[in-house]
């Protein structure tokens, strides 16, 4: 926190080398293309000394002192990369350049000199005969068994360790014993057993071996459920009593966020003067009405299970069909409405008309009703009384609800950090928007502005004309699916049109500018004739056009060509509405010729 007190320099350098090896998330992937793209493979050749050096003379005075470190560095990260067989940087260097090849072997040794697989007397032999080195390099890419013969013809004590287990069965036998005390003490860091579950384990040998190749392969928590009677019912009690104590206790949960700013006091989620202004002001009603609702929460998790399990069980009973039992289940988890989530939804409706409150409750509220984010409808509610907790109630989500997702065989942060992003910061910017365009909402209140806003969309932040365009592309969707007629979609275009050009001239002269931003029943009449072509005869992929008329219809509309750009000059709701509708006719055309050379080509 005081950088007088010195910095840390953290070097990622060794990790990145793996990463093209092993990505821990898809964020990765990205990083492995661009490296890719820029002729390099190793990652942590992302850097650029050039620039760095370009940056310190720049700011010479803020530097006087770190020159001969600069010089060190380049040194040092020549060296570094010499070390490395990266193929897209070195290319054909690696053939051509003996010193290099060098550079590279001295690389591998050093390598597997710190990991354990040669000793200090084979590392010297691999150096003064580099064949051998390169053998023993290419044996490490036998699959499965490549690192332990490596380790076996690289490590003295580790063959004499081999050997004696396969001549001895009382070394074998402690070998076996000491493999199992390791694995019992992972076991036990990671949460598969307890002290006292672990301790039972090693005094008996044939109950661990059974449980490591049956159950070694299960999470940690479904192991130690299988296998620990005394944590199922702690589990049950957490599951099914806890809550029931917490809803008729108010000292209960006054102690339960007690124990979670304690947490996350302890997992740096909160500072000491953060956490201590949110415990004072635990006794506040809100914050009282916080901590019921998320007893409340806790207590419909497994309405969907109890709902979505029966159902499948007698649509199951009664057809025999497995798949549409599975498409029950199935879809009871990836819905984003639920009954847990409606019941949720119900209770923050009804906490609000009992409040007579709809001001401190509207958010929680909408937000309650969506399965797995409705927890955050209270923090975000919460944001502008009490920010500190509303953040670290949704950051304790984010972190604890998100990190048992394993991505790439890791818990992946940066899928913590993305679902917080989305589901926390997104919606509170979303609110501060709507707040600052509150005096712009007046403005154009009533009937017109319903209709020119297309109920409210044009309102939102962001790039409202491609919402409402979406939202035209499913009506036309609907429309097409239904059967109606071409002629309807004519006089629909035509409806909006002429009733879209007053409106648009209300709207210029209540909000005081040219085309303004509220204002989308313009992009919806475009979107409407460009989707004109999915009645055309030329059409042979319904959805495929549909798609064309509305990518099509938005680079129109954005790059507004000839004539559009000209008819937007146009007086009045005319220049407002008429250049969509021309770039409507334009993106019409286009998706034509689409559908024409699809039909030419794949047809």
């Amino acid at each position: 926190e005081d950088p007088s007190a010195g910095l840390v320099a953290v070097d990622f350098g060794a990790g990145l080398a793996l990463l093209p090896f092993l990505p821990m998330s898809p964020a990765d992937v990205k990083l492995i293309l661009q490296g890719l793209a820029a002729g390099r493979l190793v990652q942590f050749d992302r850097g650029d000394l050039e620039r760095l050096e370009a940056f310190v003379s720049e700011h010479a005075p803020a530097f006087t002192d770190l020159g001969g470190a600069l010089a060190e560095l380049r040194i040092a990260d020549a060296a570094y990369r010499r070390s490395q067989a990266d193929l897209t940087h070195h290319h054909v260097r690696l053939v051509t350049d003996g010193g290099l090849r060098r550079s590279v072997r001295e690389g591998w040794i050093a390598s597997f000199r710190a990991r354990g697989r040669t000793d200090d007397a084979a590392a010297e032999r691999f150096r003064s005969r580099p064949m051998r080195a390169w053998l023993y390099v290419l044996a490490g890419f036998i699959p499965l068994v490549g690192p332990f013969l490596q380790r076996v013809w690289g490590n003295a004590a580790y063959r004499r360790h081999v050997g004696a287990m396969l001549t001895s069965f009382g070394y074998l036998g402690r070998a076996l014993r000491a493999k199992e005390a390791e694995r019992l003490i992972e076991w036990h860091r990671r949460g598969r057993a307890s002290a006292r579950r672990a301790e039972a384990l090693l005094r008996h040998p044939i109950a661990f071996w059974i449980q490591a190749f049956a159950l070694g392969w299960l999470p940690a928590g479904a192991h130690r459920f299988l296998t620990d009677r005394r944590y199922v019912w702690d589990v049950f009690k957490y599951v099914a009593v806890r809550p029931i104590v917490l809803l008729f206790s108010r000292a209960r949960r006054e102690a339960w966020l007690r124990e979670m700013v304690e947490e996350g006091r302890r997992d740096g989620m909160l500072k000491d003067e953060e956490a201590e202004s949110i415990l004072a002001r635990i006794k506040e009603p809100y914050i009282q009405i916080y901590l019921l609702s998320l007893v409340v929460h806790l207590m419909t998790l497994p309405i969907t299970q109890l709902v979505s399990f029966p159902l499948a069980a007698y649509v199951y009973a009664k057809t025999g069909s497995a798949f549409w039992s599975g498409v029950i289940l199935g879809g009871a988890q990836i819905t984003p409405i639920s009954p847990g989530s409606i019941v949720r939804g119900l209770y923050a409706t009804g906490l609000a008309i009992w409040k007579r409150d709809w001001k401190n409750y509207s958010w929680a509220v909408c937000i309650s009703y969506w399965k797995y984010i409705g927890y955050l409808g209270f923090p975000i509610q919460m944001v502008h009384a009490y920010p500190i907790l509303a953040r670290f109630m949704a950051a304790r989500w984010a972190t604890h609800g998100v990190g048992l997702v394993p991505v790439f065989g890791e818990h992946g942060a940066l899928l913590e950090h993305g679902v917080f992003n989305t589901f926390f910061n997104a919606p509170i910017s979303l609110r501060r928007r709507w707040a600052e365009l509150a005096p712009e909402r007046r403005k154009v209140r009533g009937p017109a502005g319903w209709i020119g806003t297309c109920l409210g969309v044009g309102h939102l932040p962001g790039p409202s004309g491609s919402y409402v365009s979406a939202v035209g592309a499913g009506i036309l969707a609907a429309a097409f699916y239904q059967g109606a007629p071409a002629w309807a979609v004519v006089a629909a275009a035509a409806a909006v049109t002429v009733l879209g050009i007053p409106v648009a001239a209300w709207f210029e002269s209540r909000l005081g500018r040219k085309d303004p931003h509220p204002f989308v029943l313009d992009e919806l009449a475009g979107m409407l004739v460009a989707g004109l072509a999915v009645w055309l005869p030329t059409n042979q992929w319904a959805w495929a056009s549909l798609a064309l008329a509305l990518v099509w219809f938005r680079v129109c509309d954005v790059v507004k060509p000839p004539p559009v750009r000209q008819l937007e000059r146009l007086p009045g709701g005319w220049g407002v509405v008429m250049d969509d509708v021309a770039a409507g006719a334009m993106a019409l055309g286009l998706t034509v010729l689409c559908q024409m050379l699809l039909a030419r080509f794949f047809g």
